[in-house]
């Protein structure tokens, strides 16, 4: 996705940014757009550190600028800032408040993680919100058709009655919520802040990470993710392009031109895998083991027939044992990781795509063309410019 250029003016607009930023995920919507102010702005932005759950005030409704954006868990908020009339962007995770939005695209975040967990060989998902927020219920409800897709468990912490106020008494809940799920089980974390109080209960009861219960998190901060034992595994929302994209809208909103769709979804940019998922629950050893030499190797030109070698099979018995255990053969599990790890490249470095396809073990830039487009619907180019952080240095980008 690219935004448009607004046009020059001789006044600054003045922007109010309602966004709380304790955490990742409120600094990396305000690093957005600041990316997107030291390319095209600027503005006199008027910050306000709000706290997501505290109501607005009259003056914060009724304040006289140019335009706003804001990101607030309080639905009864988005109406009334919508009231005021100013140009507004609502980064609430919920389309339906009514105002001009980004957000994260829920379905492509459950998609990504159902996928994580399966491609780890575990077939028992779980979904743990201990809160209720405008993003949970949503996110909770593509999880389910996802996994019900798949024709996977999938078991769902009742946060009824859960409260912060009562730590021991929350503790015993989540315990016996988790001694009940099948194990080995995939747990998703709604935030990762979620994943401390998961894996801490996990740790009383002697209950292994990630070998009975892999965690995965949402928003990848990396101050939690570091602090967690093992570090945390967490998908990535791409929350920088979240607000760089807002600050163009906004930007358009401002000098009067027609916004032509009300809401944008940004595409996750991926998970970033760290030791709390990393598990192979593959009960055949020798396909287990084959699976670890391709997630290691898979960009260095591995071949199926030393694949076979490694795990002393003939070729044509690995495949049959390999496609029964994943439901996939081992040259497309190859392929499989190739790609990935090219997304990855792609959203996160500035390398040109001829060496982006090198460096994954492709020897044809066209085969690569064609193998990407098959997996991900859409040509190298077209999914950097879709996905890649606003951040990444766009210096050497000509050579693509």
């Amino acid at each position: 996705m690219q935004s448009k250029t607004a046009p020059c003016r001789l006044k600054l607009p003045r922007v109010r940014i309602l966004i709380e930023t304790s955490g990742a995920y409120g600094r990396g919507l305000v690093e957005g757009i600041g990316r997107y102010l030291s390319i095209h702005g600027p503005w006199s932005v008027y910050f306000d550190i709000h706290a997501l759950e505290k109501p607005l005030t009259v003056s914060d409704v009724q304040w006289q600028g140019d335009g706003m954006i804001c990101y607030t868990v309080r639905p009864a908020d988005s109406k009334r800032l919508l009231g005021s009339r100013l140009p507004l962007i609502d980064l609430s995770a919920d389309p339906s408040s009514g105002a001009q939005g980004v957000f994260s695209n829920q379905n492509r975040i459950a998609e990504l993680g159902v996928k994580h967990f399966l491609d780890q060989g575990l077939r028992n998902i779980a979904f743990f919100a201990p809160a209720h927020g405008r993003w949970i219920a949503p996110l909770l409800g593509e999880f389910q058709s996802i996994a019900q897709t798949h024709g996977i468990t999938f078991d769902v912490f009742d946060a009824q009655g859960f409260s912060k106020r009562r730590p021991r008494r929350d503790q015993r809940q989540i315990g016996s919520w988790i001694e009940t799920l099948p194990k080995p089980c995939g747990v998703f974390c709604a935030y990762d802040g979620f994943a401390i109080s998961l894996m801490n209960v996990c740790h009383e009861l002697g209950i292994l990470i990630p070998e009975q219960i892999a965690v995965l998190g949402l928003n990848n901060d990396k101050v939690i993710c570091s602090v967690t034992q093992p570090p945390l595994s967490s998908i990535d929302p791409c929350v920088n392009r979240i607000g760089y994209e807002a600050a163009a809208m906004l930007d358009r909103m401002m000098a009067g031109e027609k916004v032509p769709t009300k809401t944008v979804f940004v595409d996750p940019a991926g998970i970033v895998e760290r030791q709390s998922t990393n598990i192979l629950a593959l009960s055949d050893e020798d396909i287990a083991k084959a699976v670890r030499i391709i997630r290691e190797h898979a960009c260095r030109g591995l071949k199926v027939c030393e694949l076979a070698e490694a795990v002393t099979m003939s070729r044509r018995a690995f495949e049959k044992r390999f496609q029964r255990a994943l439901g996939r053969t081992p040259k497309e599990e190859i392929s499989r990781i190739r790609l990935e790890r090219a997304q990855k490249l792609l959203c996160q470095t500035s390398m040109p795509i001829e060496r982006v396809a090198s460096a994954c073990g492709f020897q044809s830039l066209t085969y690569f063309g064609r193998a990407f487009h098959r997996q991900a619907g859409m040509t190298p180019r077209a999914y950097r410019q879709a996905h890649q952080n606003p951040n990444v240095d766009q210096k050497d980008q000509g050579a693509w």
